[in-house]
């Protein structure tokens, strides 16, 4: 039996945070069946989710067996992140929500480079609550923040 726990936990993470759609996980499920030498009913689960909903999915997806490396994991997604917001600057709070929530579960595990998203929201939420900082700044900070994810 293969491993795709850590695959299938970033797909998680990249349809939780709107950087990927249904069918994207599906075509994965469908890929990786076609090329196995033994049925992997985790994998198949997946690929026959055609109907399943985005959180039924996602669950799917965070229920493979095996070991992962959630923070690994939050990494593969960042470049696609970046990408996301250089185009549609809009989505910059939702992706500082996301990767708040991401980090509030997970916060005494913390690593050195991902100790930026602690002050994501405050640039938001300072602009709410005492009028300091713009929407604009804050995205600008996440923007230059995942810059550093960027593969070359």
């Amino acid at each position: 039996m293969n491993n795709y726990s850590q695959a299938a936990f970033s797909l998680k993470l990249a349809l939780d945070a709107g950087l990927i759609e249904t069918k994207a996980v599906i075509n994965w499920a469908d890929d990786i069946l076609c090329k196995l030498e033994t049925y992997d009913n985790d994998v198949a689960n997946v690929s026959m989710a055609f109907n399943a909903s985005e959180s039924e999915l996602s669950e799917l997806l965070e229920q493979f067996p095996g070991a992962k490396d959630e923070w690994s994991a939050l990494r593969e997604i960042l470049p696609a992140m970046h990408e996301a917001l250089q185009k549609e600057p809009s989505r910059a709070l939702g992706f500082a929500t996301f990767l708040n929530e991401f980090q509030l579960d997970r916060i005494q595990t913390t690593p050195p480079d991902m100790e930026f998203i602690f002050v994501l929201l405050d640039g938001f939420e300072l602009k709410e609550v005492l009028g300091l900082g713009t929407p604009e700044e804050a995205t600008q900070y996440l923007l230059e923040e995942l810059q550093a994810f960027r593969r070359n």
